[in-house]
């Protein structure tokens, strides 16, 4: 569904190996990061709270690795994170600060992020997933479209 939406909204979608040393290398020249899989947050380090980026534990994109990008100069306009609680912290000593993988990708330089406190379910985040990127394409890429798109995905729902 995703990689269709894409190609009608002019751009093409590239799916590198589920590889972390392939995924952060390909995040500066990206408009959208679509990263549907699973997140975990951690519960005595918030910098240690991770996507899993294949089956295998060492493949993880955790806060700290994002906090280390730079993609200011490219700016992408979307980090659409489709994970359960990747706005989550879990650390109560830490649970003020704001550390969990959707303020590490807003820091590292996505213009926008979209991403989940609690656990989801499948079928609805593809819903949420496709209404959203509807309008995304109607209205084009710009930052209110990523704001109405989502606001419209869960009225909808």
């Amino acid at each position: 569904m995703l990689h269709d939406l894409c190609k009608l909204m002019a751009l093409n979608p590239v799916e590198p190996p589920a590889r972390k040393e392939n995924i952060v290398p390909s995040l500066s020249e990206c408009k959208i990061f679509h990263f549907s899989r699973h997140g975990h947050a951690d519960d005595q380090d918030p910098l240690q709270s991770y996507l899993l980026v294949a089956d295998k534990q060492q493949e993880r994109l955790t806060v700290f690795n994002l906090l280390t990008i730079n993609l200011r100069e490219s700016l992408p306009c979307l980090a659409y994170l489709s994970a359960c609680g990747t706005g989550r912290i879990k650390d109560d000593s830490s649970v003020d600060e704001g550390v969990h993988l959707i303020s590490a990708c807003q820091l590292a330089g996505f213009q926008h992020v979209i991403g989940t406190l609690w656990e989801v379910n499948d079928e609805i985040c593809l819903d949420i997933a496709r209404i959203t990127y509807n309008v995304i394409k109607e209205k084009g890429m710009e930052d209110g479209s990523v704001c109405w798109g989502f606001h419209r995905a869960t009225t909808e729902l």
